[in-house]
């Protein structure tokens, strides 16, 4: 590009300039700047609502979890079974195959602040390698349907229960039991108290540790 072509470059620019900031355009530059002004205001006004509204929100989480059911499960062999572990053997055309079976006792109580209503319960016993880390609740047997009320500090009818699988133990594997107390109360219809324990080789119970799904409050 020659010296003269930069020259006209530099004077249309400069002329450009002056166009875009003359006095007449000063009304347009002020609308542009008040409307900035109000989408800022605008955007800080509707995050400061949400965060208001976040915080009610948690405000109100915790005033109901104060005030809710909590149902709490333990699970307890039967008393008076010895160890109470069955496991069992049929041949059928000369196929040897064996199952695995335990009778326990579920014990629900409401240590909240709210009368509850037991609506499910379900539970089943498995020989496993490992478990996975989210169990698929639909496939747990159901072992109790009907309702059951619960009253704030109470604790509902012992629920005894004989468990079975189409599996036998095997050195190396894992016996567990697990399963899901479904309830509701007077703020939510869809409560739930998971439980999962390992059964020792003497039949005594101990919770699922690393496994927090099978031990959970919602």
């Amino acid at each position: 590009m020659t010296t003269l072509s930069l020259l006209l470059a530099a004077s249309l620019n400069e002329n450009v300039w002056r166009r875009a900031f003359a006095p007449e355009t000063w009304p347009t530059w002020a609308a542009v700047v008040v409307g900035g002004a109000a989408a800022l205001i605008y955007g800080l006004t509707l995050r400061a609502i949400r965060k208001q509204t976040e915080a009610s929100h948690k405000a109100a989480n915790v005033l109901i979890n104060s005030e809710r059911a909590w149902i709490m499960v333990q699970v307890k062999p039967i008393p008076g079974i010895s160890s109470g572990i069955f496991d069992g053997e049929q041949i059928m055309k000369d196929i040897i195959s064996h199952s695995t079976s335990f009778s326990v006792r579920i014990l629900c109580k409401n240590d909240g602040r709210t009368p509850a209503w037991i609506t499910e319960k379900r539970a089943c016993i498995d020989v496993v390698d490992s478990l996975p880390d989210k169990p698929n609740w639909e496939t747990v047997d159901i072992i109790q349907s009907e309702p059951e009320p619960v009253p704030v500090g109470k604790k509902s009818k012992p629920k005894d229960q004989g468990l079975h699988c189409n599996k036998g133990r095997d050195f190396g594997k894992m016996m567990v039991v697990y399963g899901i107390v479904k309830y509701r109360d007077i703020f939510a219809a869809d409560r739930s108290t998971s439980f999962g324990y390992e059964v020792r080789v003497d039949g005594a119970l101990e919770r699922l540790a690393c496994y927090p799904e099978y031990n959970k409050n919602t």
